[in-house]
């Protein structure tokens, strides 16, 4: 449930234990929640943060991973 009880927080100034998402993670790039543990290895991978990716970017990752799976090929950000 969305928390915007107060106005005068930032996205930055969340509670411990939660993140920041945007409706166009959900409406744009696709995002479903529970992520994929492919979206959990490649933000992990890259030093990345949910809220540094753009919905453009996450479609691109969950095409990559639909490639893999498409394949029978489970997707992994390791090198082989």
């Amino acid at each position: 449930m969305p928390d915007i009880s107060v106005k005068t927080r930032t996205l930055l100034m969340h509670r411990a234990g939660y993140i920041t998402l945007f409706e166009d993670f959900f409406l744009q790039g696709n995002f479903r929640l529970p992520a994929t543990n492919f979206m959990a290895h490649i933000l992990q991978y890259y030093g990345f943060h949910i809220s540094q990716m753009s919905p453009p970017g996450m479609v691109r990752v969950r095409y990559l991973e639909f490639l893999f799976r498409s394949h029978d090929v489970e997707p992994t950000v390791e090198k082989v």
